[in-house]
C-alpha cells in the first residue's frame, strides 16, 4: 500500500482520480463474485470440500476487499485534502484551476483569435499574439500565458492576487 501512496503522489490530480475509480471497478467486480460465491454456498452441502475452499476464498477476496477500502479511502482523503489545502501562495489548487479556466477574452481585447501583445517587449502595432484554448502565445516575442499569467502582467498582481481576483 506504501508503494501505491507514493505512486498516486506522483500522479497527481489526474492520475489519483485514474486510481481511484480503478479501485471502484476492483470493489463492484470483488462484491459481484462474493455475491456468486455466496449463493454457491447456500446450495452446497454443510460439510462438503467445495464448500470450505469456497468459504476460504470468500474471506481472501473480504480481507482484499477491506485493503482496496482503504486504500480507496486514502486516495479520496488525499484529493480533498490537496485540493482545499493552501498552497505557499495562499490558494488552493481547486481556486488555481478556476482562475486558469477564467476566459482570457474577458481581459484582453481579442478579435478572430488575434490580440495585441501585453508583454511590453516589443512595440505591437499589428497584432501578434495568438489566443487558442484560453492560452496565449506572442508570435514577435515569445511571451506566452494563461488567464492568470495575462491578469499578473496586465494588472502587475501577485500569483495569489492574480488567481483571487479571476475566482
Amino acid at each position: 500500500m506504501e508503494l501505491t501512496r507514493e505512486h498516486v503522489l506522483e500522479m497527481g490530480m489526474t492520475g489519483k482520480l485514474m486510481r481511484a475509480r480503478a479501485i471502484e471497478e476492483q470493489l463492484n467486480e470483488i462484491e459481484e463474485d462474493l455475491r456468486v460465491r455466496q449463493s454457491r454456498r447456500l446450495k452446497q452441502a454443510p460439510e462438503s470440500l467445495g464448500r470450505k475452499l469456497n468459504e476460504q476464498f470468500m474471506m481472501a477476496q473480504l480481507a482484499k476487499r477491506r485493503s482496496l477500502i482503504r486504500e480507496f479511502e486514502y486516495s479520496i482523503a488525499s484529493m480533498v485534502y490537496q485540493a482545499v489545502k493552501p498552497n505557499q501562495n495562499g490558494v488552493t489548487r481547486d481556486e488555481i484551476e478556476r482562475a486558469r479556466t477564467y476566459p482570457i477574452e474577458n481581459i484582453l481585447d481579442v478579435k478572430k483569435g488575434i490580440a495585441r501583445c501585453i508583454s511590453g517587449s516589443h512595440e505591437d502595432k499589428n497584432p501578434s499574439m495568438d489566443v487558442r484554448n484560453n492560452f496565449c502565445y506572442c508570435y514577435s516575442c515569445g511571451w506566452s500565458g494563461d488567464s492568470i499569467d495575462v491578469a499578473m502582467k496586465m494588472s502587475g498582481l501577485s500569483f495569489s492576487d492574480a488567481v483571487k481576483k479571476l475566482q
